[in-house]
């Protein structure tokens, strides 16, 4: 039975390269980050930060995936070579769950679903060019100027009953995997992921599938995981921002299962999340010459997500996000892992 893989979800503004190449130096295993997606235009260029961001020389050694939102099929077939031959990727996601309003109102991401037919077309158009590029090499291969194509999803705008007809338009293309985000855009992400729905798609889709949405704890994924024993795939986004160990919890829990050991309680080192933390730090002010308001927003935006792991110290945390500097920050910082210990 092939291994459980793990992906890293991307976030706008949140998960760039650094994040990135710091999350997966402290905690090496996840089988790949998505980039947050890069928005092509009738200039055909990739802009000076979506550049940076997926550039090799910023993501060395890291497992990475670009994704790419458009509803133009000649954009995206322009982005797709592009991240092939210059940049070097061998797989593109195309962003089809992005929920954020101002990508739905252009009838792009998640906004996009609701138009069946114009999908189609999509698809058909793009999917008629890949193949023929790829009459002696599949796509994702040296000798195709093509990466491979997946998808990454949400079930529909207001209703789950919409992904009946999305699947349908899935189900045609030779997608090389879907990732399913199991809510519809409406929701964002509030509210209980529709497993049942997810189930659903499961008996009818003809592609890979990954499941998406919700896995704060282990707790979580082992429910999930015994509903669809089948599905060998997670991604994960807002739950690794708060707990950035978490994968390397699963694949304690995986392992153990696998080699038949009882499971013990998995304890999280406080004194790697403060590795991970300062070298975030020191990270994003070299990514950003040294401006420290940029970097105290950018650390603020962290806490957001990683307060989670310090229950009871909610006027220290709130007193760090106030900080006004970084020395102020600093102080608080410390204070904050010293008083939960180191180890």
């Amino acid at each position: 039975m092939s291994k459980m893989k793990f992906y890293f979800a991307p976030m706008e503004g949140v998960t760039g390269y650094t994040l990135r190449n710091v999350h997966h130096t402290c905690y090496p295993g996840v089988d790949a980050y998505f980039t947050p997606f890069i928005a092509p235009n009738q200039h055909h260029a990739v802009n000076p930060k979506e550049h940076r961001d997926v550039v090799q020389t910023n993501n060395e050694g890291v497992p990475i995936v670009p994704q790419v939102l458009t509803n133009k099929p000649e954009l995206f077939l322009w982005s797709a070579r592009e991240l092939k031959e210059t940049y070097g990727y061998n797989e593109v996601n195309l962003n089809l769950g992005c929920p954020s309003k101002t990508v739905v109102s252009k009838h792009k991401g998640s906004g996009f679903l609701e138009d069946t037919e114009k999908l189609n077309r999509f698809f058909a158009e793009v999917f008629s060019e890949v193949e023929a590029a790829s009459s002696q090499s599949a796509p994702g291969t040296p000798e195709n100027r093509y990466p491979r194509i997946s998808v990454k999803t949400r079930l529909g705008l207001d209703s789950v009953d919409e992904f009946a007809n999305i699947l349908q338009v899935y189900n045609q293309y030779p997608l090389s995997e879907l990732i399913i985000h199991a809510r519809v855009q409406k929701e964002f992400y509030k509210g209980e992921p529709h497993l049942d729905a997810f189930g659903d798609a499961m008996k009818e889709a003809k592609h890979s599938l990954c499941y998406n949405g919700d896995i704060w704890t282990l707790e979580d994924y082992i429910r999930v995981r015994g509903l669809f024993p089948e599905v060998r795939k997670f991604m994960i986004g807002r739950p690794l921002m708060a707990n950035p160990e978490l994968v390397q919890e699963l694949q304690a829990y995986e392992a153990s299962a696998a080699a038949g050991k009882e499971w013990k309680d998995y304890e999280n080192s406080m004194e790697q999340l403060k590795v991970f933390h300062d070298r975030l730090l020191q990270g994003y002010l070299v990514q950003m010459n040294g401006d420290g308001n940029n970097v105290l927003f950018k650390m603020k935006e962290l806490w957001g997500f990683m307060s989670r792991q310090f229950p009871g110290e909610e006027r220290l945390i709130k007193k760090m996000v106030k900080s006004k500097n970084m020395e102020e920050y600093e102080k608080y910082s410390e204070k904050l892992f010293d008083n939960f210990g180191r180890g």
